[in-house]
């Protein structure tokens, strides 16, 4: 799927990236380490576009979805820190 451009007040639009919710499947899946730092980088843009258009709501379910995600991205982050850091060791 696409990003849908949305319009601004101004001249200008922006796209929103694809649906953080398949980017975030494919961070968790991605088992080759070159690749990993980049998924995880797209899907906290993806998940900061979407809180960037939420701003305004008040539903809290996408808003802890996205929290969830954020957090459990930053673990996988460090765990593949750490592991990377092991692997150069031995």
């Amino acid at each position: 799927m696409r990003g849908s451009r949305k319009p601004d007040n101004g001249n200008r639009t922006y796209e929103r990236p694809a649906h953080w919710r398949n980017l975030y499947r494919q961070a968790l899946v991605e088992r080759d380490e070159s690749k990993l730092g980049i998924r995880i980088r797209e899907t906290e843009g993806a998940i900061l576009v979407e809180l960037a258009f939420q701003v305004f709501t008040r539903d809290v379910t996408k808003r802890t979805a996205h929290e969830e995600a954020m957090n459990n991205l930053h673990l996988l982050r460090q765990r593949s820190s750490e592991s990377s850091g092991k692997n150069r060791v031995a």
